[in-house]
This record gives structure tokens, sequence and C-alpha cells, in this order.
């Protein structure tokens, strides 16, 4: 099959946008459908739909105005600066004292429950949270945080970096130690199912460098996630990343933001999926390798206090690398990156967080 590649510029006939995002929506033999994020000629934030040939022809382009979806009324009426529109499914508007999400009426209520309840746990554990509070047709506002995220690693001093590892460090075993009784249950099976997902969708749009390489190596993960011993489920954010943690030199406080996807999972998947974009920011090279190391090595630290599995942990790990690159082939300036990273991790090769981690068959129980 020929690779498929993303273009980086879409028009539909009166409009051009700059393709920053792109996720599939469906696929056939001859047509794959994207929705498609990326800036037009004035810099805003603009949304659309496009369907491709599986030569990268483009057979159709839909872009919606800025500010506007059918599917998503309170856009809008946000205000604001589009920051974020994904669509038919959510955006985000930024103003100087609060971001706005948006999204289906019908998933609002849901919406607002999560990142409520998420701020709840998290102020209690320690960490800066935002104020929720709800708006008209799916909107929610989210109070500022002072503070900058952890993916902008160039502007933090050395010891500022520490610090912000230690203070994420210091309050993560708190949050994931709340009540678990009225959050919804990710299990081993369904973070398999999420994972095979992104790989074979990937793979049959066309857009990973090696497909069965890839699909294999998710397949097998996938089957140890599932058939291996889990671990009690804990308090989990469940897509912990770097730009989901903000901190703040001047206070030494550390936030945790977006939680929409609040849940109780196995201790190793946050800790996982954080090694892994923190291993992606340095393949990218926005971060220098001893930023990778001491952001890992604290990772480590805080999965030996917790006690996770190390059996878990690699593979969370390598589901959440795996995932990743998948997602990522659907970016234009990102896909030659993550298709090779993809291919490197379903050979197993050398990996900085694994390598930080520890053999994987190592069953000490750590206190």
């Amino acid at each position: 099959m020929t690779r498929l590649v993303v273009p980086s510029v879409l028009t539909d006939g009166r409009d051009e946008i700059r393709v920053q995002r792109a996720w599939p929506r469906s696929g056939d033999p001859e047509l794959v459908t994207l929705r498609v994020e990326g800036r037009d000629e004035l810099g805003h934030v603009r949304a659309g739909e496009a369907v491709l040939g599986r030569d990268g022809s483009v057979a159709s382009v839909r872009l919606v105005a800025h500010g506007l979806d059918p599917r998503l009324p309170g856009l809008a009426h946000a205000g604001g600066r589009v920051v974020g529109h994904r669509l038919g499914r959510r955006a985000v508007s930024q103003c100087e004292h609060r971001f706005t999400k948006v999204v289906r009426p019908s998933a609002a209520a849901s919406t607002l429950s999560r990142n409520a309840m998420g701020s709840q746990l998290a102020a209690r554990a320690g960490f800066l949270a935002p104020e929720v509070a709800a708006g008209p047709e799916g909107t929610m506002h989210l109070s500022v945080l002072p503070g900058r995220s952890l993916e902008e690693a160039a502007m933090f001093e050395p010891q500022e970096w520490l610090s912000a590892w230690d203070a994420w460090g210091a309050a993560w075993p708190d949050f994931t130690a709340s009540p678990v009784v009225q959050l919804p249950q990710h299990s081993p099976q369904r973070e398999a199912d999420v994972l095979m997902k992104w790989v074979r969708g990937a793979a049959e749009h066309g857009v990973l460098e090696a497909p069965t390489v890839a699909v294999d190596a998710a397949r097998e993960v996938a089957s140890h996630l599932f058939d291996g011993a889990a671990q009690p489920l804990v308090a989990s954010h469940r897509d912990l990343h770097d730009q989901q943690i903000f901190f703040d030199a001047t206070s030494g406080g550390v936030a945790l933001l977006d939680l929409d996807t609040l849940a109780a999972a196995e201790p190793a998947l946050d800790l996982g999926n954080l090694a892994a974009h923190v291993e992606w920011r340095v393949a990218q090279g926005d971060w220098s390798t001893q930023q990778g190391v001491v952001a890992l090595t604290r990772i480590v630290e805080v999965a030996e206090y917790m006690n996770v599995d190390l059996i878990r942990l690699h593979l969370a790990v390598r589901a959440a690398a795996l995932r990743l690159g998948a997602v990522n082939c659907y970016r234009p300036a990102l896909q030659r990156l993550a298709g090779a990273w993809t291919t490197r991790w379903a050979l197993g090769e050398p990996s900085l967080a694994l390598d930080l981690i520890g053999p994987s068959n190592k069953k000490e129980n750590i206190s």
C-alpha cells in the first residue's frame, strides 16, 4: 500500500489553511476522511473536513467559518480567541481571565461533572486546579491559572525544571489515592481497545511507515495488557502529559488541567503515558535529553513510591508510545518523525524511558 501523505495546506476554493492537526473520521478502499484543524491567512484557527484519495490527492474540502460549528452551537457566543477546534466534537476559546470549553450540548453534563470532580480531587491532593462553571449550550468556563505548561521546557531554568517535577511528584500519589467509587472504569481491556483502534486505523488509512510491524506490536502489547495481572484501579487523569501540567515558579504550585477523561484506571496508565510523551518531546528536539532524564527519573521514583508493577509500567509506556505515534502520523509536520518513531517502538529498539524504568521482569515490591 502506498503511504498516504497528509497535505500541509488545504483550500475549499475560498479560504486556505495550514493544517496543524488531523483526526481520522472514516476510510474505505479508495478514500480517507479526516477532520482537520489549522490556521488561515489571518492566523485564525479553522476547522473542517477533508476527503483524500489513497494517493494523497484531495477529493473535497469543507471549512467552517472561524468561531462557528453547526454541532457546537455554544461556540458562536463563547467569546475570546479560538485556540482549538475539532469539527463537531469540541472547541476551546481563551479570554484574559478564563478558558471556555465547548462540546455538543448532549455531552455537556458529563463533561462538566468530570471536570468539576477532577478539580476537587486535584485540589485535595495539593494541585492547583481551575474553577469550573457551566455555561449555555454546551459551554463550560474554567479560570486561568498562573504559570506555564511543562511543554515549554525551553522557558524553564534548570532549578525551576527540577522544582516543577518535584512538585508534580509530591502531589501525584495523593491524587491517585482519591476515592474511585464514582469514577467510570477504564479497564486494561479498554486501554487495549484504544491502542488497537488507533494503530489499526492508522495502518488501514495508510499513514504509517511500517503498518504490518506496528499492528503486530500493538496486538502483542494489547494481549499482555488484557491477559496480564492488572493492579487495582486508582483515580486517573487518563490523558496525562506535559501540556496538562502547569508550574508556577513564583508560588511553587503545580496545576493539573483538562480532566475531561477522569476515570479509574491502573496506576501504570498515567505514568506510562506521561513517560512516553516525555520521550516524544526529546525525539522532537523540543526538550534536551537532560530535561527528559530529569522528568523520567521523577516519574520512575513516583512509580516506585506507589508500588507500580514494572511489567505493567513497561506495557503502559509501550502502549502509549505506539498510540502516540499513530496519532501524530495524521499531522503533516510530524508525520515523517511519527512514522519512524512508531516503527522504532514496534521493533523494540532502545528507549530512554524503558532504560530508566529498568528490566520489566523485575518483581520487587518497593515501598
